[in-house]
């Protein structure tokens, strides 16, 4: 959809190769962590939301011209509930990683025919929802529906509060946790059908344990 210069230069050459993988790993350890935090400082130090100033400190700025203005004082209590969830759900992932490794398969010029590969279980979700899903429209569900969604979550929090902040956030928290449903819903649902499946065809499990073994 872009054109052949950037595939060239997303694959590194003519084919996928360890020069693929290479790219792929510098964009996701250094562009994709910039680009958060680049989004992170212009929504807490650019559009952050007004914060009130009681009516007393509007009073003496009024009745003393020359004394120092009110300042602006830094959003802590949004920063601490962002970093408060952010914390959490960074434990739950290395709890859960420490629970359940990556698994890793045979060594590539060891794989008879036959071999069947399967993603992890972070995956499972996406690999049975393809499964229903016609050929052509497999990269639709895979990269364009979420780049949409994780963009419509970030436009969310751009919208500037009006006169009156409570709409706004109630605003954000009606379309935003829908999307975010939509989201649990659909891994919820997905990853025991990907269980399910296995357990119904005795081909997949012969094939599956052999990696196992």
């Amino acid at each position: 959809m872009i054109g052949d210069t950037a595939r060239a230069w997303l694959t590194g050459g003519n084919e996928i190769s360890t020069l693929t993988l290479s790219r792929f790993f510098a964009l996701h350890v250094f562009v994709t962590p910039a680009l958060i935090l680049l989004l992170t400082v212009t929504r807490f130090f650019i559009l952050r939301d007004p914060v009130p100033v009681s009516p007393l400190a509007r009073f003496s700025a009024s009745s003393h011209p020359q004394s120092p203005r009110v300042p602006h004082p830094f959003p802590y209590g949004q920063f601490t509930r962002h970093a408060t969830a952010a914390g959490l759900v960074f434990l739950a992932l290395v709890l859960y990683s420490r629970r359940f490794p990556a698994p890793l398969g045979p060594a590539a010029s060891t794989v008879t025919p036959g071999y069947l590969p399967r993603p992890s279980v972070q995956f499972l979700w996406l690999y049975q929802l393809l499964k229903y899903v016609p050929g052509s429209a497999g990269s639709l569900v895979a990269t364009v529906f979420p780049g949409l969604l994780l963009l419509g979550l970030a436009a969310l929090s751009l919208l500037r509060p009006t006169a009156r902040r409570e709409s706004t956030v109630a605003s954000r928290r009606v379309i935003g946790l829908p999307m975010f449903l939509a989201v649990v819903v659909r891994v919820a649902a997905m990853t025991p059908a990907s269980y399910v499946a296995y357990r119904r065809d005795p081909r997949t499990l012969q094939q599956l344990a052999r990696p196992a073994a």
